[in-house]
């Protein structure tokens, strides 16, 4: 009976665990594709990767450039925003998605964006391209 019980378990968890340490190794492989220019390919592991663990914000961002690159926007955007959703504070994200924004002739939401991003690293790396941005956009 306990033989059975652990061979069961073996069963069901050991793919769950096996799964969750190739996570990295995906997103890695992903990435790889990504730098050869091979999109598709990079997707369909990013894809894999995410769900695995939907709140992976290096999933969703490595999607996200992806998705730019191909000239996707509006997908970049919706990987964006799930990257906010989970982490609030991920100036990255902002960045990117204030240029998307940008792309796209969004100005109200690039601004929006940009003065995020400030909220969150007033001094960062990225403040003074914000305010750069900002200033352009406002037409000051």
């Amino acid at each position: 009976m306990i033989k059975t019980l652990i061979t069961l378990v073996l069963i069901f968890l050991l793919p769950l665990v096996l799964t969750a340490g190739d996570e990295d190794g995906i997103l890695r492989k992903g990435r790889n594709f990504a730098n050869r220019g091979e999109y598709d390919s990079a997707l369909e592991c990013f894809n894999e990767a995410a769900q695995i663990n939907p709140e992976n914000t290096a999933v969703w961002l490595a999607m996200a450039v992806v998705y730019v690159n191909m000239k996707m926007n509006y997908e970049a955007i919706d990987c964006l925003n799930r990257v906010i959703a989970i982490d609030s504070r991920n100036a990255t994200a902002y960045y990117i998605l204030a240029m998307v924004y940008e792309e796209t002739g969004d100005v109200f939401g690039s601004i929006d964006a940009w003065n995020r991003l400030l909220d969150i690293s007033p001094r960062g790396g990225r403040s003074g391209i914000a305010r750069q941005h900002l200033k352009r956009l406002e037409g000051n």
